[in-house]
């Protein structure tokens, strides 16, 4: 019988392979009715993808500009049995000299062990009040990577 993954195992495996520019593994973490929202940071980009396909067409349109990108977890905060609100170091550096690192935040759900949706956030703030909750950093955070 399959080991079962936890919510942050999932997150953290999908992370992963972001970082490493493998979409076919980050695909396997993707459940098929995925609901990929951005932050609206990134010009270009259209403001919902839905499914793998959907998944793809952002993989694609994101990874234009950049030679290079990390997203490295700071703080994960478990909101419930399958919701995590994670602050993240954004790194990139574009084909034309251009570097950028910013914090961002993002909220996943995570449905059958695979990511059921996704939505990105500029500022931590602007997380909190979307998700009408209390700041978990008065709970200690799980440990970065």
């Amino acid at each position: 019988m399959p080991e079962v993954r936890s919510p942050e195992e999932v997150v953290r495996a999908g992370y992963a392979a972001w970082n490493t520019g493998d979409l076919e593994t980050f695909l396997e973490f993707v459940h098929p009715d995925l609901v990929w929202t951005t932050s609206g940071v990134f010009p270009g980009l259209r403001p919902t993808y839905s499914g793998p396909d959907g998944l793809r067409e952002f993989w694609d349109a994101f990874q234009e500009p950049w030679e290079s990108f990390e997203i490295a977890i700071e703080e994960m905060f478990e909101l419930d049995s399958d919701s995590l609100l994670i602050k993240v170091r954004f790194h990139v550096k574009g084909r034309e000299t251009i570097e950028l690192e910013r914090r961002i935040t993002n909220h996943l759900v995570i449905r059958d062990e695979k990511l059921y949706r996704f939505k990105g956030y500029d500022r931590w703030e602007e997380a909190l009040a979307d998700l009408g909750i209390d700041d978990p950093r008065s709970e200690p955070p799980s440990s970065p990577e």
